[in-house]
C-alpha cells in the first residue's frame, strides 16, 4: 500500500519530499532545454518527467513573450518563424538534433550507433528531416490567425511535451 492508501503519516517529512520534487522538477527542466547531458541524474529527469507539460507550457509562454516583444519591430508576418526560432534556440535546438540523429541511424546499417559509422547520406537525409519539420512548424504557425498565437503557442509547447511523458510512461 502507498502512503495514499493508509491513514499513516508518509515517512518522510514534506519538506524532504517537496526538495525532491523541486530536484526532480529543475532536471526535467534542464533536460528540455538542454538536453541529454552526462551532468543530469537520468533518475531526477524520468521522476521530473511529470512536470514536462508544466515546462512545455511555460515555455510556450517565454514563446508568446519574446514573439510579443519583437512583434511591433518585425510585424505579424514574422511572428510564426520569430516563434518556431525561439522555441529552438530554447531548447538547445535538441529536439531537431534529436530528430536528426535518429533518421540518420535507423538509415544506417545495423551497429552503426556503436561504431559510429553513420552514413554522410543518412546524416544528410536526417538534417533534411528536421528542417523539414521545423517547416511544418512555421506552416502550421503561418496559417494561424495571429490573435490565436498567443493561445496555440503555449498550448504546442505543452502538447508536445506531454507527447514525451505519454510516450515513456504510457506505453
Amino acid at each position: 500500500m502507498s502512503d495514499l492508501e493508509t491513514d499513516e503519516s508518509p515517512s518522510e517529512p514534506f519538506s524532504v519530499r517537496a526538495l525532491a520534487m523541486a530536484r526532480e522538477m529543475w532536471a526535467g527542466a534542464r533536460y528540455l532545454v538542454l538536453g541529454a547531458r552526462p551532468s543530469l541524474d537520468l533518475e531526477d529527469v524520468a521522476r521530473g518527467g511529470a512536470f514536462f507539460p508544466a515546462l512545455g507550457l511555460a515555455l510556450g509562454a517565454l514563446v508568446v513573450v519574446v514573439v510579443w516583444g519583437l512583434e511591433p519591430v518585425l510585424g505579424q508576418r514574422w511572428s510564426p518563424l520569430v516563434a518556431v526560432l525561439t522555441m529552438t534556440a530554447l531548447t538547445s535546438s535538441a529536439l531537431p538534433r534529436g530528430f536528426a540523429g535518429a533518421v540518420a541511424l535507423v538509415l544506417s546499417p545495423r551497429g552503426a550507433a556503436e561504431t559510429g559509422d553513420v552514413a554522410p547520406a543518412a546524416r544528410l537525409a536526417g538534417v533534411l528531416g528536421a528542417l523539414g519539420t521545423t517547416w511544418v512548424k512555421w506552416w502550421a504557425l503561418s496559417v494561424t490567425p495571429p490573435e490565436a498565437l498567443s493561445l496555440s503557442l503555449p498550448l504546442a509547447v505543452m502538447l508536445g511535451r506531454w507527447a514525451f511523458v505519454v510516450q515513456a510512461y504510457g506505453s
